[in-house]
């Protein structure tokens, strides 16, 4: 959604995912008009995802509630804890 278009490479690397598990997701998401997949013209084997309009829309309906889960679920931190979480979390980035 913030990304833009994608490799889907890059997209298992980004969400720390494995191939075999966002294979899945990714033939669901085509398959549901989410998502549209094109290969790559200067690499064969890869393809690019893309949202469609229909992806965006049901982004736009979910986010709000799953933001609002993370926000709750995070709400048992102190300001202490939440910044040492996201410096742990921002060495799996570097993976």
């Amino acid at each position: 959604y913030s990304k833009g278009e994608l490799r889907i490479q890059d997209l298992i690397e980004k969400m720390l995912a494995t191939s075999g598990n966002m294979t899945v997701v990714i033939r669901n998401m085509v398959r549901d008009g989410w998502i549209s997949r094109t290969c790559d013209s200067k690499d064969r084997r890869s393809f690019f995802l893309k949202l469609t309009p229909a992806g965006r829309r049901k982004i736009e309906e979910v986010l709000p509630d799953h933001i609002d889960s993370i926000v709750e679920a995070l709400s048992i931190l102190e300001d202490g804890e939440k910044e040492d979480l996201i410096r742990i979390l921002k060495k799996f980035k570097n993976l």
